[in-house]
This record gives C-alpha cells, sequence and structure tokens, in this order.
C-alpha cells in the first residue's frame, strides 16, 4: 500500500507499507541545496544540514548521535545542488522514537554560535580534504565549467571565505526561507502501520511548521557555455571530466539518455571501459553517465591517466562517440543495457531505505510516488531508433565542457582534440 497525504498547510507525506521487512525508513526531504543559492550564501545549505546536528532545546550534540545507536536505528543526511535530505532506518518499533528526533532537530536546533564555529572549522577539513582528493575536484570543476558560477554549477560545501562569515541569524533566516511546510516531504517507507504512521508525521512534522509557504525562488538557471577549468597539481594520474548537453529529469529524453551513458561508459562491456582500459591500458576506471536534474542536465565522460596520456585518452574518448553518433548503438547493446536497467530498477525497490528516498524525491520533483511497475515499462518502451537519433544531440564536441585536475601537459593538444 502506498500513497501521497497532503496536509492542510501544504506538508506532504509520501507512504509506503512493505510487509517482507521489520525495518522502516523516515526521511526528510527540502527541495534546496546549493543551486538555489547565491554567491553570498554559497555553502549554507551543506552547513544547514551540519547545524541540525549540533544541539536542540531538548537534546545536545551528543544525544542526537547517541539516541539512534542506543535503539540500533541510522541517522544521517545528505546536501545535494537541488535538495537536502535527514533519515533514519530502524526496526519498526523504534519508529515514532526515530521521528521525534528527526522532528527535533528540524523545529528546534538552536544554532548556537559556540557550535557553529566548532563546525566551521570541520567543513573547512572537508574542503580542504575534497581540494586534495582529484576525483572530487575534477567533478566541481567540470560542474562550473559547463553550467558556470551559478545554479548546478556551484559546489556543495562552498568557498571557505563564506563559510568563515555565516553567523547564528543566517541559518535561521535561511531555514525561515527555504525549510517551508511546501517544500518539504516526509517519505516513510517498510514495516509501519499507515494510520499511525500518518497522525506520527502529522503531530511531530505538520502541526510544527509555523514558515508554510516558500516565498524565495523555486527554479534556478545555469551559465550554460562551453568552458575549459584545470588545476596543475603534482599528482601521478591526470583527472579529466567531460560535460556534454543533456536533458532535465523529467523529461522522456533523459530516460533514453540514460541507456545511452551506459551503453558507453556504464559498465565492464561497455564502448569506454573496453576501449580505454581493456585495449589501450590507459585508465583503470572509465564511465559515462548523465546528471539529470529538475531544470538542466548533462552527460559525463570522466577518466584518470598518466598526464602523458591525457590526449591520447581523450582522442580514444572522442574516437568512440564520434563512431556512436555516426553509426548508432547495436540492438543487441542496447537490450542489454534495458535488462540492467530493469534490474537495477527492481532490485533498488527491495529495501525500505531506496523506496524512502525513491518515493522521497518523486514527491519532491513531481508530486507522484515512484511507480517501479511503470518504471520498467518505461525502459521497455525506449526503441533503438529513439537511442540513435538522441545520441547524435548529446555528443557534440562543439559544445563540451572539461575540468582537468593533474600534471602539467600539452593543454592546447588536448583543446585541439576537443574542438577548440
Amino acid at each position: 500500500m502506498k500513497k501521497i497525504i497532503k496536509f492542510e498547510n501544504g506538508l506532504r507525506l509520501a507512504i509506503q507499507t512493505v510487509k517482507s521487512t521489520k525495518a522502516v525508513a523516515i526521511g526528510i526531504l527540502v527541495g534546496t541545496g546549493s543551486a538555489y543559492e547565491n554567491a553570498e550564501n554559497n555553502g549554507i545549505s551543506h552547513f544547514t544540514e551540519h547545524m541540525l546536528f549540533k544541539g536542540t532545546a531538548k537534546r545536545t550534540a551528543f544525544q542526537i548521535a547517541d539516541e539512534p545507536e542506543g535503539i540500533g536505528a541510522q541517522i544521517n543526511a545528505a546536501t545535494g545542488r537541488e535538495y537536502t535530505l535527514y533519515y533514519t532506518i530502524s526496526l519498526s518499533e523504534h519508529f515514532k522514537q526515530c521521528a521525534d528526533i528527526l522532528s527535533d532537530m528540524l523545529f528546534n536546533s538552536t544554532f548556537l554560535p559556540v557550535n557553529i564555529d566548532k563546525e566551521r572549522g570541520v567543513i573547512i577539513e572537508e574542503i580542504n580534504g575534497c581540494s586534495d582528493d582529484p576525483s572530487d575536484l575534477v567533478g566541481d570543476l567540470s560542474q562550473e565549467a559547463y553550467y558556470g558560477k551559478q545554479g548546478l554549477g556551484r559546489t556543495i560545501l562552498g568557498p571557505i571565505d563564506n563559510i568563515k562569515k555565516f553567523t547564528q541569524e543566517d541559518f535561521f533566516n535561511y531555514q525561515k526561507e527555504r525549510y517551508t511546510a511546501d517544500n518539504t516531504v516526509i517519505s516513510v517507507a517498510g514495516c509501519i502501520n499507515e494510520k499511525e504512521a500518518i497522525e506520527i508525521v502529522r503531530s511531530l512534522f505538520a502541526d510544527k511548521f509555523t514558515n508554510l509557504e516558500l516565498t524565495a525562488s523555486k527554479t534556478y538557471k545555469s551559465d550554460i557555455q562551453k568552458r575549459y577549468i584545470e588545476s596543475i597539481k603534482t599528482i601521478s594520474q591526470a583527472n579529466a571530466e567531460f560535460m556534454f548537453p543533456a536533458f532535465k529529469s523529467l523529461s522522456k529524453q533523459s530516460k533514453i539518455a540514460s541507456i545511452i551513458g551506459h551503453c558507453l561508459g556504464g559498465g565492464m562491456s561497455s564502448r569506454l571501459f573496453q576501449e580505454i582500459r581493456e585495449e589501450l591500458g590507459l585508465a583503470y576506471e572509465v564511465y559515462c553517465s548523465q546528471m539529470s536534474c529538475t531544470h538542466e542536465g548533462s552527460m559525463t565522460v570522466s577518466f584518470a591517466t598518466d598526464p602523458k596520456n591525457i590526449v591520447k585518452a581523450t582522442k580514444a574518448m572522442r574516437k568512440i562517440l564520434d563512431e556512436a553518433c555516426a553509426n548508432g548503438l547495436t540492438d543487441e547493446e542496447i537490450q542489454k543495457t534495458k535488462e540492467q536497467l530493469k534490474s537495477a530498477t527492481v532490485l533498488g525497490t527491495e529495501s525500505a531505505s531506496s523506496l524512502m528516498r525513491s518515493n522521497g524525491m518523486r514527491v519532491l520533483r513531481e508530486n507522484r510516488l515512484f511507480d517501479v511497475r511503470r518504471a520498467v515499462k518505461e525502459i521497455d518502451s525506449i526503441k533503438p531508433d529513439d537511442v540513435n537519433k538522441l545520441i547524435k544531440k548529446i555528443f557534440v564536441f562543439s559544445k563540451v565542457s572539461c575540468g582537468y585536475v593533474g600534471g602539467k601537459y600539452g593543454k592546447k593538444n588536448l583543446l585541439e582534440v576537443l574542438g577548440d
């Protein structure tokens, strides 16, 4: 049994009962993240997520961490470019206690200056760690190269200068602005009595909201252009990530593009993996995948190799993509990928945690629950002709952007390969 409940104040509850498990997952999904920030407050969504764990009017930071562990539950959170998620996973008998902890964090966090100052150091170290990790850094650079310094181009962690200046008032104001009833979804999945869950969510969440309507922007706009951004570091590998135009999440094109990305770089038998790793021995890993967001999307190809081989690997990538555009993907490749995506879709519904996330994100984005049968049917409906028509619209090298992290190399030669 699954349904959406919309409370009088605009809060939505996505609920799905699952008899085959003893677990229950509850998540708070808020429609906010770095894409909705500006230059002055970039990083505040992620910082706010951290601060909700740092103490409320009745729980200390230690109690927020210790209480779930005392009942064998997991508690965590994540910030993305479009959403922020807080969640617990527990045995069903502890559902109400877990819901109470999350409710307390959401509505009663104190944002004490002393705790803000402590957490600044934690987040600055997180930023420094990402800057030292070439795979993390190249992802941020490629996002900025393609999307610009706004919208999806903003980093989730934000710049250190912003982290140093956020105040208690900034956090309260940000919560008031974006943590509103109509911009929040509570998602519950697992072994739970539906009536009981609705009443618990009503009393612990719906009845507590004072900020009802989102007054800030519900959309964002990036600055999509062709750019190249590099960070020269003395490391053994060159990390490159290339971004091409793709499609927003609610479009049929995004589903077709998922098949394209998987065929080309989603597994060990994919074209990019077979050529760049198996035949040429230039990289340990090579990926191709679509990032499909509410308003925009992109297709990413990434790999890491010796700096002296970066041009050779990029030429190999271009050769594979050009051939795919010219000759199309085979019916066999497309059918195999469809079977893989269907399996992943179905297997993803076998845990309470996955269902909580899938339903919550779907309700947040398009006000409907995730339907596994519909998802499989949509995959089945895609024809080879659909794939091979669309592939030509994605891999357009006159529009490709690139992020690079690694040692010095022939930058001019690489840009020539990309068409500059």
